[in-house]
């Protein structure tokens, strides 16, 4: 581990069972840094710095809901500047697969976290490679 680099690509998914509608992504691909839990879902910055984060959900083929949603949040904020939206719906088919992703540069600072959360039709989830939850440093602060 170089202690001045963060990056990780996590797959798969865990419903968590908690009052914020959380889901944890336990196949990791990457962790450089170890600074993605597989178990909570979170990532927790432990260098402060301006960095890239991407999610994607992907919905199973065959279940009959009519939309899939989660946000990535940054320290549980859900409104403003601080999210990323994933909203997958495909009209008039509520039985196909589909997938929908978000990515974004984003500055955090020590101890924020990141995480995929208020996430509507869990159940539904494709735990493959289209949901995933990513993010790596650009650039730490000076």
């Amino acid at each position: 581990m170089f202690p001045g680099f963060s990056a990780f690509f996590a797959t798969g998914v865990t419903v968590l069972n908690d009052s914020t509608h959380s889901i944890a992504f336990p196949y990791i691909g990457v962790n450089e840094g170890g600074d993605y839990n597989q178990i909570s879902g979170k990532f927790t910055c432990r260098i402060p710095g301006l960095y890239w984060i991407s999610a994607g959900i992907g919905k199973n083929i065959g279940a009959n809901v009519s939309y899939i949603f989660c946000d990535v949040t940054i320290n549980g904020q859900s409104f403003g500047n601080r999210e990323l939206g994933l909203y997958a719906d495909a009209e008039h088919d509520d039985k196909s697969g589909y997938t929908s992703s978000a990515s974004g540069a984003f500055h955090l600072q020590t101890n924020d976290q990141v995480y995929v959360t208020h996430c509507t039709g869990q159940e539904h989830f494709y735990s493959g490679p289209s949901t995933f939850f990513s993010g790596t440093l650009i650039r730490p602060d000076v």
